[in-house]
This record gives structure tokens, sequence and C-alpha cells, in this order.
């Protein structure tokens, strides 16, 4: 590619700040164009189409994955989605991931979504990829796989963990995606469990609270428009301030989670609509200090918390 375009493989590198720039390029430094060329052409064997190009573009949909994975164990993630929409593909990522474990990859040699969606870990991709063909090729001759147990949070199974518990490290890891990606994700601790869903909220606002990502509020309404059948249009703060959205949203990802929303246009019924909300979210596995306060989506005064605590609801429901 010419100077001023940098490849794919290393194009997330132009967002990325401080010494995180220097470990995603250690970490680029690590990965195998080799192995690279060798998967592709094992999972082009198996789908029967030709996978050409980075992993980190031609596998971001997720369909090849889902199309691998019911090749070699039919049927196991259905018919993948087949379109445009951000949390869709995601999706498929994770239905993918989500079979791994009983069809015999270790859990520690699974990858999260975002490594491969945000192209933040695309070494982790291959090692996953390469662990898949490892027990394929036992299977294939016949050679016994005993299922693994999950224990990462890529299927952001949530745990009550023990107030004495050691806090899981937190570690800024994705430069090139959401306002959620650029600040954290949650590093599995073998004590505590997965230690919520997705990291330190009050953290992550630090360094993003002037960032407002409008890239990840249009995905984050495309997903509430799905679950609760309406269009969500205009201006992100007015449409949500009244809490009567966000309860059919728990209401469809949990159904009963809020027995009743009101639809008045009193001031303290739109926050307590709100506050149900919270509330039904932090019982749905959302962590308390990974949502955000009435006020803030009422008052318009910490949208960028509000988009994030949405992301993380979203990212949850993705892996349920």
């Amino acid at each position: 590619s010419s100077a001023g375009s940098p490849s794919p493989k290393m194009a997330h590198l132009e967002n990325a700040y401080g010494d995180l720039a220097e470990r995603r390029k250690k970490m680029d430094a690590k990965y195998d164009p080799a192995l690279e060329a060798s998967l592709a052409g094992w999972i082009t064997g198996l789908i029967g189409e030709k996978v050409e190009g980075p992993f980190v573009e031609t596998l971001k949909n997720g369909m090849v994955l889902c199309k691998l994975i019911n090749k070699l164990q039919p049927n196991s993630v259905g018919v993948p989605y087949n379109g445009g929409l951000a949390f869709k593909q995601m999706e498929n990522i994770g239905k993918f991931l989500g079979v791994l474990p009983a069809y015999g990859v270790r859990s520690d040699e699974l990858f999260q979504a975002p490594d491969l969606y945000e192209g933040s870990n695309m070494t982790s991709v291959l090692v996953c990829l390469d662990a898949l063909r490892r027990v394929a090729d036992i299977r294939a001759k016949g050679g016994k796989v005993e299922s693994q147990t999950v224990q990462g949070s890529v299927l952001l199974k949530t745990t009550k963990v023990s107030a004495k518990d050691p806090v899981p490290k937190k570690e800024a890891y994705n430069p090139n995606g959401t306002a959620y990606d650029k600040a954290g994700k949650d590093v599995v601790n073998s004590k505590a469990g997965v230690d919520g869903a997705f990291g330190d909220l009050a953290e992550r606002l630090e360094k993003v609270n002037s960032k407002y990502d409008k890239g990840l509020e249009q995905t984050v309404r495309q997903w509430i428009s799905h679950k609760v059948g309406q269009p969500v249009e205009g201006d992100f703060q007015e449409v949500l301030k009244s809490g009567v959205i966000l309860c059919k949203l728990m209401n469809a990802l949990k159904p009963g989670s809020i027995a009743s929303i009101n639809q008045g246009a009193l001031a303290f019924k739109q926050m307590e609509n709100i506050n149900n909300f919270l509330t039904a979210a932090q019982a749905y596995g959302v962590r308390s200090e990974d949502l955000f306060q009435t006020v803030s989506l009422y008052e318009g005064s910490n949208m960028t918390q509000v988009l994030q605590a949405l992301d993380n609801v979203m990212r949850l429901s993705m892996k349920k």
C-alpha cells in the first residue's frame, strides 16, 4: 500500500495513543502471516469458498467463522447473519466463540469478539483458529477430544465477586473502536471469576469523557430499534430521557423485567422509568459501576456514560 494508506493489519495503529501504540506495535510484530495463509487455505478447503485478504477484514463479520464451525460440527450456530449491522456481525463472532469449548478448544485459546471485530488482537485470533484446526484434525482421525469448561469472559457470564477477592488489573487495549474499547477490557481473575462484564467505568470515562462516539451511538440505536421493534430517531438524549424505550428494551431482553412503564410527561415518573431500567439491567448482569446515574440521561449531563452503559448491555445480551 502507499505511504499514506496503512495496510489493513496496521491501520488500527493510526488511532493509538500513548504507550498503547507501542504495545500494539509489539503485538503486530508477533503476527504470523504464514500461519494466516495456512489457516486461510484450511478454511477455504472446508467451507468451499475462497478466503483471501487480511483476516481482520475477511473474518470481521463472522460469516466465514460461522460457516467454518457449521462444517466441523453441523448446525452448531444455525444460519449466520448476512448484513451490515455491527452488533449482528459481533453476534456472529460471539456464536462462533460460544460453541468452541464444547467442540474441544480450551478457553485460554479463545479470543474475545472485539479482538477480531476491532482488529485489536489478531494474534489471539490466529492462536484460536490454529487450536481449532488442531482439534478438528484429532477428531477427523478418530481421536477423542473432551469438551472444555469456559473460564474466560468471551461469553460474559457474570458471577458474584466477594469483597475479599482481589480486583483484576485493567489494561487499555483497543485504540480503534468504540469509546468503551479505547479504555479497557476485563482481565479474568482465577479466584474472582469474571469481574463483571466490561471493566471499570470511571477509569474509562476519565479518558473518553470528551470523546462522545457517534459511530457507537448509531450501532446502539440500530440494536435498540431491532430489539424494541420501533425506530429510535432524533436526538439520542431526547428519545431516551422518558425511559420508555429503555424499559421496553429491558423487557425485550428479559421479559417481565419491568412490570409497569410510565407513559406520561411527569418528570419524576420518567426518572422512575430510567431507574427501573437501571435496576433491571443490574439484575440482568451488568455491574452497577458499569451503568449510569439517572440524571446523567435525564439532564443529559453525561451522555458518554449513558452510551457506554448501553454498549455494556448490548454486548452482554449478545453473549447470553
